[in-house]
């Protein structure tokens, strides 16, 4: 019986360096008996042909594609989308109930205040979040164990996989297939870092100032964030927070977590706590500094600016 590995995510654990990774190494996965089914990174068309949002004539040209390899791999295959895991895992059971294939789902949970730092960083970075970190997270809780419990209910819990996201997901994740990393290539950079720093309080203070449309906004100003965080080490990293509101996070969390250390990693601590970065890290001078280097990179940015209060 042939192995279907359902990577699910949650996201913001590393998604996209494993799929690049995936990706990148196609041939050598499939030299070792695993096939990456398709031509794309992900398989965000599966997902969205079993959603019926499929955009158009290229995506359904690509569903058909990834759906014909993995039905017609004879070892085993890797399926990575982020988007099934905000399913339900019944309907995702049914859309893999393929003959003589064994379903393992891969699921990675994150440290809730990293979790929240790094959805916040994405949403100022690529969205209008104008709020503070403190702001934010204030009123956000996660419990990882009852949305665990539905895959494994589903799945069997031979069946699911749970790993705690760290810096080193990509070999973690290969270690879950019973792959060496060091077999395949590794990617070099990374297509989507974080912002951080005084780059990510100047992008939240433009948030505050914003007119026009959001959409141009995103094309014209993303890259070159991205581009700078690349540049620039302090312009990336984790998000930096108050003392006082980290203690909150994980005490609001505490109990839930050592559930779910006791269930489904077989300890007592699921996600040992790391040292958090200040949010003193900066200074005004810094940030200004940090916008005034976008603006150089982009002098039309002023059209989408009112001038702030």
């Amino acid at each position: 019986m042939r192995r279907l590995f359902l990577h699910i995510g949650w996201s913001k654990t590393g998604t996209t360096a494993i799929q690049r990774t995936l990706e990148e190494n196609r041939a050598r996965l499939l030299e070792m008996g695993f096939t990456y089914p398709g031509r794309a990174r992900h398989h965000a068309t599966l997902f969205r042909t079993l959603t019926r949002t499929l955009p158009g004539l290229a995506a359904a040209r690509e569903a058909a594609r990834t759906l014909t390899e993995l039905r017609a791999a004879a070892g085993d295959v890797i399926i990575s989308c982020e988007g099934f895991a905000s399913l339900p895992p019944g309907l995702v059971r049914a859309f893999f109930a393929l003959p003589r294939t064994r379903v393992i789902v891969i699921a990675y949970v994150r440290e809730q205040a990293d979790r929240f730092a790094s959805h916040y960083q994405q949403q100022v970075k690529a969205e209008l979040e104008a709020r503070t970190f403190d702001q934010f997270a204030a009123p956000l809780v996660i419990d990882w164990t009852p949305l665990l419990d539905e895959w494994a209910r589903v799945f069997g819990r031979e069946n699911l996989i749970v790993r705690a996201y760290d810096d080193d997901v990509v070999p973690d994740f290969l270690d879950a297939l019973g792959i060496d990393a060091r077999a395949l290539h590794m990617p070099e950079g990374d297509p989507n870092p974080s912002i951080g720093g005084a780059l990510l309080e100047a992008k939240r203070r433009f948030n505050t100032t914003f007119v026009g449309d959001l959409a141009a906004l995103q094309k014209l100003l993303y890259p070159t964030l991205l581009e700078l965080a690349n540049e620039r080490p302090e312009y990336r990293g984790r998000v930096g927070a108050s003392a006082a509101m980290i203690a909150d996070i994980r005490a609001r969390h505490a109990v839930f977590n050592h559930a779910l250390a006791q269930k489904y990693f077989d300890r007592d601590v699921a996600f040992p706590h790391r040292p958090w970065p200040s949010d003193r890290l900066f200074s005004e001078r810094d940030v200004a500094e940090a916008w005034r280097e976008v603006e150089r990179r982009l002098p039309e940015l002023a059209q989408y600016a009112k001038e702030s209060a």
